[in-house]
């Protein structure tokens, strides 16, 4: 309550409050792909558009993501117990293919 009264006889906002200060850097999220730089930041960085950005996060994770949400004994009992034919190894990133995705996207751009 104190800190609502001293923002209605103050300043009327509580952006300067310690305590907005500190609830920010622990509650606040940061959205990944905005880019939180001034213009001028962000001409010097070559002007990447939110799509761009989005498109190169895509293919990093594509690239070198692996699902490991499973322990190698809890995969070995599954592939033992169901027909799945799919292999780990199929699994895995395939960095050439997100070039070549990126190449057949700038073709037809």
């Amino acid at each position: 309550v104190d800190i609502i009264d001293e923002a209605v006889r103050g300043e009327g906002h509580f952006l300067g409050a310690a305590d907005t200060l500190d609830r920010m850097t622990t509650e606040y999220l940061y959205p990944a792909l905005a880019d939180r730089a001034s213009p001028e930041e962000w001409e010097a960085g070559g002007r990447a558009s939110l799509f761009q950005r989005a498109q190169q996060f895509a293919e990093r994770v594509l690239a070198e993501h692996f699902p490991s949400h499973l322990a190698p004994d809890v995969e070995a009992r599954l592939r033992a117990t169901y027909d799945i034919r799919l292999s780990p190894e199929a699994m895995a990133p395939v960095p050439s293919t997100v070039t070549q995705n990126q190449k057949q996207r700038d073709h037809r751009a």
